[in-house]
């Protein structure tokens, strides 16, 4: 018999308003701010969606090193796991990829 999955409400839930909220937030800035107000236009590199994304690699990266510490027989796949968000941190904050044309070279063996 199959095994029935239990689906966590409160995730799902908390994931929903938070998608409702970016949604609202690109509304009202569209509507009402036209799109001039950087904070809240995700195209700048200065919107609240870039300095979350930033503290969401710092803090995996962060997390990735605590695990590798922990985690006695998978400390290579903790390691690489860090490493990448790293990268990706790197990338964010510096905007390398705006500045060398074969990003795409470089960024396809990370996905």
């Amino acid at each position: 018999m199959a095994r029935l999955v239990r689906t966590p409400t409160r995730r799902v839930a908390v994931a929903v308003a938070a998608l409702g909220a970016e949604m609202t937030i690109h509304l009202v800035n569209f509507r009402f701010g036209d799109s001039r107000v950087r904070l809240l236009d995700s195209a700048s590199g200065w919107s609240y969606p870039h300095h979350v994304s930033t503290l969401a690699y710092a803090g995996g990266a962060f997390a990735c090193f605590v695990g590798a510490r922990s985690a006695a027989g998978r400390r290579p796949a903790w390691q690489l796991a860090a490493g990448l968000f790293l990268f990706l941190l790197l990338d964010h904050v510096t905007r390398l990829h705006h500045s060398i044309a074969e990003w795409p070279v470089v960024y396809a063996p990370v996905l």
